[in-house]
């Protein structure tokens, strides 16, 4: 009971949620997230050189870890589905296409991060 209760208190440490954060792994997810919503927005307001320079170090990134490229999907995705709903279906699609074949190359096909931008991909061209 004595361990549990140590081990409750550790769990309920706000540092602890702090010390996790900023582990280096942690603090690597962060910056792919906020580098690839650069990445889109860049690209969304016509700055193609920033954007592409965003996503040049997320992809050095990913190319340290394969995993960083699932949260890069991810808001890549999310971003370019926040397009959609506004409307701008032609940026949406550019941005979608480029993240579709890195999406493929560096998770597969059978990713479920691979089948959402395809999903979105699908949407546009249905409209």
């Amino acid at each position: 009971m004595y361990r549990t209760e140590i081990l409750r208190l550790q769990a309920d440490d706000p540092g602890d949620t702090a010390r996790r954060f900023f582990q280096p792994r942690n603090l690597n997810l962060k910056v792919v997230e906020v580098l690839s919503g650069m990445g889109v927005q860049y690209n969304r307001i016509g700055k193609k050189d920033s954007a592409y320079d965003c996503y040049r170090k997320v992809q050095d990134l990913i190319k340290r870890d394969d995993e960083m490229a699932i949260p890069a999907a991810k808001v890549i995705n999310n971003c370019a589905t926040k397009l959609i709903r506004q409307g701008n279906l032609e940026v949406a699609l550019t941005i979608l296409q480029g993240l579709l074949d890195e999406s493929i190359r560096v998770l597969g096909l059978e990713r479920r991060e691979t089948t959402m931008v395809t999903g979105n991909i699908a949407y546009i061209y249905g409209h």
